[in-house]
């Protein structure tokens, strides 16, 4: 997907370097370790962060007291010369001068990673600026600042005003943006279905570019998708979308995982979704800490789609049907469901899962009558009151 240099914010701040350190912070994903601390070093110093680089520990950034040494003085000068122009512009032209002025200054603190002074100085440069657009584009950058340093007030708070401010006057690229930022944060807090929603809505026009790359847009909007859609829509909406069958032939996973839940190949979703927890959920800053929950609920709506086809089947069938062991179903089952979330009994004389599901029709008729209850009690109230 080709982007003009139009088309673009800045990158600012750069949320790999979140992700670099979250990374670096976990034991467990020790094998990414070099890879990221490349990431983490390369960003501090092409953005010359010395704020952000004394916020670390030398734990994960040994050369942290002499990076900050390095850039400390060359932030002192940019933003020297920014205040001089400030300054200049003050004395001697007009407010459009003065406002660009303050915004360069607040881009630049976000940049390098001084959190405090980036929050002030942007919201100084929003109370100043006159533009709708202007004021929007600004939001969104509080919003990244909110998720670079991980301060979910910060986020919460600035999507609510750029809902408000597309509302008055955003145009379609601003409205389509915000919907990939509300995306990533429903994401992040295991909302998966606004996540769903929000992400194929901009599927074939994203442009967010400065908040996450294209690739990984596309994966995690399979990843939500599969979650949070039916197998009918997950078919139209993602499996067939152009966008994500030109990622398939080079994520083989991405296809795998996808395609293997709308087949009914159990066997190879299984196979899919552990790879998918090791390469893309426990990795992730923001997916990190549903990948528990997030493998749980599809083995659950794998198993729940399997036994709506048979009225019953033995454990044996059921171990090789998802390519794993009589023992693990038997476990998983027996967990499941005493907790009600799969509609069959496990007969463990006969080692033989029987479905149970509840009929909808009757389901409905009952519901009907309940709420027809509730009416005539209503109505006997009312009558009594009038009477």
């Amino acid at each position: 997907m080709s982007l003009t240099d139009s088309d673009n914010l800045p990158a600012i701040p750069n949320l790999e370097l979140p992700q670099s350190v979250f990374i670096l912070q976990s034991e467990n994903l020790s094998h990414l370790h070099e890879e990221a601390h490349k990431t983490l070093l390369a960003g501090i110093q092409n953005d010359e962060m010395a704020p952000f680089a004394a916020t670390l520990p030398t734990s994960i950034l040994p050369e942290r007291d002499a990076l900050v040494t390095q850039f400390s003085k060359a932030n002192d000068a940019v933003l020297k010369e920014v205040e001089q122009s400030i300054a200049q512009a003050t004395e001697n032209e007009g407010e459009s001068e003065i406002s660009e002025g303050i915004r360069k200054r607040a881009m630049y603190y976000a940049r390098i990673g001084d959190k405090s002074m980036s929050i002030d100085s942007i919201t100084t440069a929003i109370e100043k600026t006159a533009g709708i657009g202007s004021k929007i584009d600004l939001t969104l950058t509080l919003i990244r600042l909110g998720m670079f340093f991980s301060d979910f007030n910060l986020v919460v708070q600035n999507i609510a005003t750029a809902k408000t401010l597309v509302e008055q006057g955003g145009d379609w690229d601003r409205r389509n943006r915000l919907k990939v930022y509300i995306g990533l944060h429903a994401a992040s807090i295991r909302d998966f279905k606004l996540a769903s929603t929000q992400f194929l809505d901009t599927l074939s026009t994203f442009t967010s570019t400065e908040l996450i790359n294209y690739d990984q847009f596309v994966i995690y909007t399979v990843i939500v998708s599969v979650f949070a859609l039916d197998r009918v829509d997950l078919k139209t909406k993602v499996i067939n979308a152009p966008e994500v069958v030109a990622l398939m032939h080079t994520k083989p996973l991405i296809r795998n995982f996808a395609n293997s839940l709308y087949d009914c190949d159990y066997a190879l979703l299984f196979k899919s979704l552990a790879e998918i927890e090791e390469t893309y959920l426990k990795p992730s800053v923001y997916l990190h800490q549903h990948s528990r929950y997030y493998t749980r609920e599809i083995r659950i709506r794998a198993y729940a789609q399997l036994l709506e086809s048979y009225k019953s089947l033995n454990i044996s069938s059921l171990a090789k049907a998802f390519g794993v062991s009589e023992e693990f179903i038997d476990k998983e089952f027996s967990k499941l469901i005493p907790a009600g979330r799969l509609h069959c009994v496990l007969d463990k004389v006969t080692n033989v899962v029987e479905s149970n599901r509840p009929d909808s029709r009757n389901k409905q008729y009952q519901q009907v009558v309940q709420n027809g209850d509730v009416l005539l009690n209503s109505i006997q109230k009312l009558a009594r009151v009038l009477n």
